[in-house]
């Protein structure tokens, strides 16, 4: 099945350079393209795409702001964010917000294809002159709660509580399913493997204070 892609950018000649370019690939289709990001949240709720390929700077909300509302309702989707700024305060602020991707305007061409399936594989992608500001290195030094959305530390917090997946699922109004997935998410991002390694990290950290 190939990959659904959306795009994001409020230049139309963009989103239709783009699109000719990833529609050329038999593995990926880019399924919608408009131009803001509150667009870009209804049309995620409608379309579910598997990765959003997304601009920072349009009117209304930015991109950085979209994709975490993005990310936060519909944690299967990845973001790969694409500007022609080069500011490590913008590529620190993408990754705070979970995204999956970054990459300068200027370099993006043919390397939006390898993104893309980088990305849809589960790694993260930096392009050409991002790793000048914000390396993996930096990314791997940060504390990895830090790295944690607020629905994923919400998760964490009801997980080591006790709750099962079906009672975070009714508390927040997601499906448990979902759930299921920001909890494999939070942990992989943590570095545990089961709920007992999650409930130790959350004391050391001080999250709770006991396990009753």
């Amino acid at each position: 099945m190939a990959v659904k892609v959306m795009l994001v950018d409020d230049h139309t000649i963009v989103r239709d350079g783009l699109q000719m370019l990833i529609n050329t690939q038999k593995d990926m289709k880019v399924i919608a393209g408009v131009g803001d990001g509150q667009s870009a949240i209804d049309a995620c709720e409608e379309l579910r795409p598997d990765i959003v390929i997304m601009d920072i700077s349009m009117p209304g909300m930015n991109g950085i702001e979209a994709a975490r509302a993005i990310m936060g309702r519909h944690p299967d989707v990845k973001v790969i964010m694409l500007t022609m700024y080069e500011s490590s305060e913008y590529v620190s602020q993408a990754f705070k917000a979970g995204v999956w991707g970054f990459m300068l305007k200027k370099s993006a061409g043919i390397e939006i294809i390898k993104a893309i399936r980088e990305v849809k594989r589960g790694h993260h992608y930096f392009g050409r002159g991002i790793e000048d500001l914000w390396t993996m290195d930096m990314l791997e030094e940060q504390d990895p709660y830090d790295s944690l959305s607020p629905r994923e530390k919400q998760i964490l917090k009801m997980v080591v509580d006790g709750k099962t997946s079906r009672e975070v699922a009714e508390i927040l109004f997601i499906s448990p399913k979902s759930v299921e997935t920001y909890r494999s998410r939070l942990m992989k991002k943590l570095s545990i493997d089961n709920v007992a390694g999650l409930v130790k990290y959350a004391l050391r950290r001080g999250l709770v204070t006991s396990t009753n």
